[in-house]
């Protein structure tokens, strides 16, 4: 009777799992659930500051060729005789990705300049009224962009954060069943001791003694060294912080491989960015300097460098020097970031439009 209820008591089930595939499958559920939490705050992070970089390089681009339209049209020149507008379109469609067309129209819908293939049934618009100096609507500049490549750039970077975060999660548990089998192997050594002991004891008269030999096989013996006792008697401390260490280096591990593949993007967009507010600068400047301005009266110049400054978070400062000496910046104080890169345009072989974009 006695031994078939032992047989029953120690037969392996699914259950009957063993302290280390436990410990284990715990370790397992807090990466899990760390580091898919910490991978998807990431992803919606970097989906929302491409979005708004994108959208922001867009409205730049209609807004910086409204203006210059406006500016000829207050010159008292019909729209269809400004002579520089087509130059003008096909030079800020090749600085940005994804405008598929840049379109301007009169005020019948008749399309007077154009630049790209066209728009596409799937693209979005954009449009400004063009007005005079009477208020009159005088037509329409209208841009057509395709969000194709931005959501390719989107499900690159969420594939991108599956993939990081099995392999560091397969990683870290690798490490965890060794680091496992390191701190458990005294414990799981003298309770299968003690477990032999037990198995081996047939007669019900010598129940007492085999309690005491398994006492003393769960004891640990005066022989291990002074860590080894620590551990011993401290396992569930150490168990616990390998838990939260692999969980906090799995995280680093995921969010600096996240963030690195993401800065290649984000660097471009922002290198499209700067080259636009770069080149609508240099054709502003240069065309108060061909007036005959002096490079140092451009008043008013840090109003429209504080514009964009104050507008998109990524430019630090714009500063202009002009080949007679004047200085134009904006902010007047030096910028000081741990993350920044700088944009150098030059106007006529004499002057210099500096910007300072931050990739952080």
């Amino acid at each position: 009777m006695n031994s078939k209820a032992s047989q029953t008591l120690t037969k392996p089930s699914l259950l009957n799992l063993s302290l280390r595939v436990k410990l284990m499958l715990a370790i397992m559920a807090v990466l899990l659930f760390s580091i898919t939490l910490n991978a998807t705050l990431n992803y919606f992070n970097f989906e929302k500051r491409l979005t708004e970089t994108s959208d922001s390089i867009y409205e730049i681009v209609l807004e910086e060729t409204h203006n210059d339209i406006n500016q000829a049209i207050s010159l008292g020149l019909p729209l269809s005789a400004i002579s520089n507008i087509q130059s003008m379109l096909d030079r800020r469609l090749k600085i940005v990705d994804g405008i598929t067309a840049l379109v301007v129209v009169s005020s019948s819908g008749e399309r007077l300049f154009s630049t790209g293939e066209g728009n596409k049934e799937n693209d979005r618009q954009l449009s400004l009224d063009i007005t005079n100096s009477f208020g009159l609507i005088e037509g329409q500049v209208k841009l057509y962009y395709s969000t194709t490549l931005l959501e390719q750039q989107k499900t690159f970077l969420l594939k991108l954060q599956f993939l990081y975060s099995a392999i560091w999660i397969l990683l870290s548990c690798l490490i965890a069943f060794i680091a496992l089998k390191y701190l458990l192997k005294g414990i799981v050594g003298r309770v299968k001791g003690a477990t032999a002991i037990f198995e081996s004891a047939t007669d019900s008269d010598e129940l007492l003694p085999t309690i005491t030999q398994a006492h003393k096989a769960l004891q640990s013996p005066n022989s291990l060294s002074k860590f080894e006792k620590l551990k011993n008697k401290h396992f569930p401390v150490f168990i616990i912080s390998l838990a939260i260490l692999l969980t906090i280096i799995a995280n680093l591990g995921v969010s600096y491989q996240s963030l690195d593949k993401f800065s290649q993007i984000y660097e471009v967009k922002l290198e499209q960015k700067s080259n636009l507010i770069g080149d609508s600068l240099n054709q502003m400047i240069k065309g108060l300097l061909d007036k005959g301005v002096p490079d140092d009266k451009l008043h008013g110049l840090e109003e429209e460098f504080a514009f964009f400054v104050d507008h998109h978070s990524e430019i630090l400062s714009i500063n202009f020097e002009g080949q007679s000496g004047s200085s134009y910046r904006y902010p007047e104080e030096q910028v000081v970031h741990p993350s920044i890169r700088e944009s150098t345009f030059s106007l006529n072989n004499s002057h210099t439009i500096q910007l300072n974009v931050t990739t952080d």
